[in-house]
């Protein structure tokens, strides 16, 4: 099972350790079995004394100047990933290193989940639920104060959380080659970064939690029921008369055991105001629901498939239906549609009773409509709204925008511009945009991350790759991450890339392996990242990362739509 999750966890967050893992699980596939695997991990876990981690830039945010912010961040490489795969699967079993019922945040997963850790937006929803039930119950007299630890990962001492995993370790039942195990993932973890926690990598966040779990205790202690922690972000809901006193008291808690507060990001809100934070789709129509349906033709009337694509991109459309027939396929994805069935999804057993090519093809169209008219009412009230106000309609039309780039072909996205307000929270959204429309991918290339594999995404599906000549040596460290991406995803081609003085750099080296040339010899027998990334894409031979990329090793795989991301609904 921890292999499934190492898949999934690295596919979501850094794709060259996922191609990497690919290539070597592909490569053992048809002559390895389970105890291998495990073996291969426990001899690295007991010889290797220098696990691999590549550092890297993702977009962040903008200022009001137009400066853009970036997070430092790293991820282990594939070896390594299966090492913290295996230590989180022993840590979840384990008992001890169970967060509190106050945390909402990386939540261990159930025994047969594919995934590290529960999904996490389920922890978010389910936070913002309970906090807005407790508001409701005590009247209009409650507030929730919301603050955010400054730079929590950072400023989190590496000696303490050691302390506390080899104190959890030496509560718990665990065999002892498991504990070894648990307390090597941590200690290479934490060597591998010059100050506080990682940021990236999946173990980080299970020590995250425990970093704050003495907090979390004297914060409960203090709040009781009306304590809540997401990450690095805490809520109170307290008496608006005590409100003040509560904050300031929470500000010298916290600061007690090393940290601050974000001055920036503290508020006091009542139901209202709290209430609109979190905007869910509507229900009559929505983006969810069709991608439910085409999973569910993609598991009942495969043959049907290929004509529905037809039909939708004769129309416009530009989802990514291919890919999706292949993860449909898996066991995992069966049993979600069968237990959506259980559970009454109508819209689903209406495809199901009548032609599901067409029916789904107007429920598509339907919905683009509908979402059309949501972005153009929403751009009419932002114009309008005082600045909370507006930020929140800014934060709904940037939902409905994201689910409009698969409802057209992406050079024809430019017309959702004059919708979109210029202010910093939609500089990412309007450069993605500039670049279908232009066909140019220098305007997305600033916004690595999340942003950047939509863009790849959608492009890749829709239409050829971008062969317009990149000078790679003249630009950032973000943007030549943004660069690694759209290769290795198929948006742009390998001949795009330009810039002969970087080729022996870790980002040259990076090039290679993300291209669709394989490389015959090892360029540099350093042992690090890069050399393990592309030993193994040399070793597996001809099948490119783009290729890799659009196909599963495992049924248990998921399916992600890049532009989604925050709203996807998977099955865990």
């Amino acid at each position: 099972m921890f292999v499934l999750r190492a898949l999934n966890h690295s596919r979501r967050d850094f794709l060259p350790t996922y191609v990497g893992l690919r290539h070597l699980l592909d490569g053992l596939k048809g002559n390895h079995d389970k105890d291998f695997i495990r073996e291969l991990v426990k001899h690295r876990s007991s010889f290797d004394k220098n696990q691999k981690y590549f550092s890297y830039e993702i977009y962040k945010s903008a200022d009001e100047e137009g400066n853009f912010k970036y997070r430092n961040c790293s991820y282990p490489s594939p070896l390594s990933v299966l090492v913290e795969a295996h230590a989180l699967c022993l840590m979840a079993d384990s008992g001890v290193f169970n967060p509190s019922a106050s945390v909402y945040s990386y939540r261990w997963p159930g025994n047969k989940s594919g995934h590290m850790f529960k999904y996490f937006f389920d922890g978010y929803r389910d936070r913002h639920a309970s906090v807005s039930s407790l508001l409701s119950e005590n009247g209009s007299g409650y507030v929730v104060i919301t603050a955010d630890i400054l730079s929590f990962y950072p400023n989190t001492s590496k000696e303490s959380v050691v302390s506390l995993v080899e104190e959890r370790l030496s509560q718990c039942a665990m065999d002892k080659n498991d504990k070894k195990s648990v307390a090597y993932a941590t200690q290479q973890l934490l060597s591998s970064n010059n100050e506080g926690l990682p940021v990236g990598p999946p173990l980080s966040h299970a020590l995250a939690n425990l970093a704050l779990d003495e907090l979390d205790d004297v914060l409960f202690k203090e709040f009781g029921s009306n304590y809540f922690r997401y990450v690095d972000d805490i809520a109170v809901v307290v008496s608006k008369h005590d409100a003040g006193r509560a904050l300031g008291q929470l500000e010298s808690i916290v600061s007690d055991f090393g940290y601050s507060f974000n001055s920036s990001k503290t508020d006091i809100l009542d139901l209202t105001d709290w209430s609109e934070l979190l905007d869910e789709e509507d229900p009559s129509l929505s983006f969810a629901d069709l991608r439910d349906m085409l999973a569910e033709l993609a598991i009942t009337q495969p043959n049907k498939l290929n004509n529905l694509s037809l039909m939708l991109k004769e129309e416009g459309f530009n989802l990514p239906i291919s890919h999706m027939a292949r993860v449909s396929r898996g066991t995992k994805w069966q049993q979600y549609f069968k237990g959506l069935l259980r559970i009454g999804k109508n819209k689903l057993r209406k495809s199901l009773s009548y032609g599901q090519e067409d029916y789904i093809l107007g429920y598509a169209k339907k919905l683009r409509k509908e979402f059309e008219q949501r972005i153009d009412s929403g751009a009419n009230i932002i114009q309008t709204s005082v600045k909370l106000k507006s930020a929140r309609q800014t934060r709904k039309l940037l939902r409905n925008v994201q689910c409009m780039l698969y409802m057209y072909r992406p050079n024809e996205l430019g017309f959702l511009l004059q919708y979109v307000p210029h202010e910093p929270g939609t500089a990412n959204i309007l450069g993605l945009l500039e670049a279908c429309a232009r066909s140019d991918i220098r305007s997305v290339l600033p916004f690595s991350g999340k942003t950047v594999n939509a863009f790849s995404q959608i492009w890749a599906e829709g239409m050829e790759p971008i062969n317009d000549s990149i000078d790679v040596a003249n630009i950032s460290g973000p943007e030549l991450n943004s660069v690694s991406t759209m290769l290795m995803m198929g948006a742009i081609g390998s001949d795009a890339v330009n810039g002969s003085e970087i080729t022996g750099s870790d980002w040259g080296r990076m090039f290679r392996f993300c291209g669709d040339v394989i490389p015959n010899t090892r360029d540099d027998i350093s042992l690090d990242y890069l050399d393990e990334v592309l030993t193994l894409k040399m070793a597996q031979g001809s099948i490119t990362p783009s290729e890799i990329l659009k196909s599963r090793h495992d049924s248990g795989e998921d399916y992600i739509f890049e532009s989604l991301y925050l709203r996807e609904r998977t099955p865990s």
